[in-house]
């Protein structure tokens, strides 16, 4: 395997995102990649303390992503190319936890 992640793999656009999750665009940059093989070679790939890092981001926010997550976006057919990549980003801190990453 040669995939090794270097910067943002998407770039999202604020005005898509509330206000409130502003904070963790680059996390869902980052981490939120749609393809499930390249999102966990990602977080395999991250070191130790990234992992960790990626775990807790969204403690602050959770109840805001969270009520965004499952808000009226949540019923689309075509949701934002941000909504998925924030959906995405709880998939990869799911899997660092599952990687024992703490």
């Amino acid at each position: 395997r040669v995939l090794s992640f270097k910067g943002p793999a998407q770039i999202l656009n604020p005005a898509n995102v509330p206000s409130s999750l502003h904070a963790l665009l680059p996390y869902a940059q980052r981490w939120g990649v749609g393809d499930d093989y390249e999102r966990d070679t990602i977080v395999e790939e991250a070191t130790a303390q990234e992992r960790s890092e990626l775990i807790h981001c969204i403690d602050p926010y959770k109840k805001e992503l969270f009520d965004w997550l499952a808000g009226a976006e949540a019923a689309s057919t075509t949701p934002t190319a941000e909504y998925v990549a924030y959906t995405n980003l709880t998939l990869a801190i799911d899997y660092a936890k599952a990687l024992g990453s703490e």
